[in-house]
């Protein structure tokens, strides 16, 4: 329950800084898989996940993503 939360307030967060939509989407749609891999990856620990999901959820707003055009 904690990860639906935390991923739609990612997606929220991510739209709102961003003011775009669907880069907003891909912000928790990435907070959602980093927990799903990290659960994955160590299934005995539920707190590694949620950190990693923080870890990343952090960084987002910080590093600019790479333009292509």
């Amino acid at each position: 329950m904690t990860i639906v939360f935390f991923t739609l307030v990612a997606s929220a967060l991510g739209w709102l800084f961003t003011e775009d939509f669907f880069s907003g989407l891909s912000t928790g749609g990435g907070v959602f898989l980093t927990w799903a891999v990290t659960r994955e990856i160590d299934p005995a620990h539920q707190s590694s996940a949620i950190i990693a999901a923080f870890f990343l959820c952090s960084t987002c707003f910080f590093i600019r993503s790479p333009s292509i055009y």
